[in-house]
C-alpha cells in the first residue's frame, strides 16, 4: 500500500515539475489540483501541503481555490455518491423528504461518507 502512495507522489511531483517553470497561472493550479484528485480521490492535506511547498505557492492560496471549487473533495468519497437536488423546485416535491430518509437509512450527514466507505451524501440544486 505504501509503494502504491509513492508511486502516486512520484507521478504527482512529475507532473509539478512539468508546470513549475510556467509563469504562474491559477488554472495550472486547478490542474495540479485535479491530479491530485485524480491520484487520491480526494485532496489530502499532507499532499497538498507538498504541492504548496513544491509550487512555491502559500498553503492558503491553494485551500482557498480548492474550497472554492465544488468539484473538490476536501475528505476521502464513497464509492458511491448520491446528490439530492434541494433545489427549489425539488424541495417542494418532497426532496427534504427524500433527503431525511437517506440520512436516516445510511447513518449519514450530508457532505460525509459512511463508515463503511461505500455511500457518500450530497445536497445539489438542478
Amino acid at each position: 500500500m505504501v509503494e502504491l502512495q509513492q508511486e502516486k507522489m512520484d507521478g504527482l511531483r512529475a507532473y509539478m515539475k512539468e508546470v513549475k517553470d510556467k509563469p504562474y497561472s491559477e488554472s495550472y493550479l486547478i490542474a495540479v489540483l485535479h491530479k491530485v484528485q485524480g491520484l487520491f480521490g480526494y485532496l489530502p492535506r499532507e499532499v497538498m501541503d507538498e504541492v504548496a511547498l513544491t509550487l512555491e505557492i502559500p498553503t492558503a492560496h491553494i485551500w482557498g481555490v480548492a474550497t472554492f471549487y465544488h468539484y473538490f473533495n476536501l475528505e476521502p468519497i464513497g464509492k458511491h455518491t448520491i446528490s439530492i437536488c434541494m433545489g427549489t423546485a425539488c424541495y417542494v416535491k418532497g426532496a427534504e423528504n427524500v433527503l431525511d430518509t437517506l440520512k436516516k437509512e445510511l447513518n449519514v450527514e450530508v457532505g460525509r461518507t459512511t463508515e463503511d466507505g461505500l455511500f457518500t451524501l450530497h445536497e445539489a440544486r438542478c
